[in-house]
């Protein structure tokens, strides 16, 4: 096994709390009131429930796709793992990709069942209000998700990294509230519109390509930080 392989399995162990609340917390409910619904003979209330239940997976990435990139970049030096690590011959590039990896692997495993649905083609009146609400999530999720990544970088408390994971989602639609009162965009587009990756030819894009672009610089912010620190 490889030094990236032997990388990718370390964060995997240590951010396993995360990867199994996913995997055992979320479907086991849903299964269990769609089970409900199917004892009642209700088939459409089941599929419902399944669909909702997806749709909330794919919401709780914008809370825990954060708190997986706090504890994997501040994490590390709060146990002082990072020093040993930073002691073996791997380059810091590796490890960072290790880090990445595993963050995209959680994002894939929240979005897995939504995808699914929505691949199947399923019917307009049920699934329209989740297939548009899905350019909001990837968004908002991915700003939320740079910003602590950014801030986790020179942080050397988790529990700091883990409040700014937790308070980040909570605060950036008031920011952007704010900043949609002062502009007057309040009026012409909605949150969820400035947020959506998927806006039709008629609206305008500058605001999600800025959205975009803020995240990517937060990004390079951090991988920057990253590796030039000192451990």
């Amino acid at each position: 096994m490889n030094a990236f392989m032997l990388l990718t399995w370390r964060e995997w162990r240590r951010d396993r709390p995360i990867f199994l609340s996913v995997v055992a917390g979320v479907p086991a409910v849903a299964l269990l009131f769609a089970a409900q619904s199917a004892r009642r003979g209700s088939t459409e209330n089941a599929i419902v429930i399944l669909a909702y239940a997806a749709w909330v997976m794919a919401w709780l990435g914008v809370m825990l796709a954060p708190l997986l990139a706090a504890h994997a970049m501040a994490g590390e030096r709060a146990d002082r793992s990072a020093r040993f690590v930073a002691s073996l011959p791997v380059s810091r590039a590796c490890r960072l990709c290790a880090k990445v990896v595993v963050l995209l692997g959680l994002v894939l495993l929240l979005w897995a069942p939504l995808l699914s649905w929505l691949t199947l083609e399923p019917s307009e009146k049920l699934f329209r209000g989740i297939r548009d609400s899905c350019g909001f999530i990837a968004t908002f999720t991915l700003l939320t998700t740079a910003i602590t990544w950014l801030l986790a970088a020179w942080l050397d408390s988790v529990i700091i990294a883990a409040a700014v994971a937790i308070s980040t989602p909570i605060a950036a639609p008031i920011l952007f509230a704010i900043f949609e009162e002062i502009t007057g965009r309040h009026d012409s587009k909605s949150m969820a519109q400035f947020f959506d990756l998927w806006l039709g030819p008629g609206p305008d894009r500058l605001p999600t390509l800025l959205t975009l672009l803020v995240a990517a610089g937060l990004f390079a912010a951090g991988t920057a930080i990253y590796l030039r620190r000192a451990e």
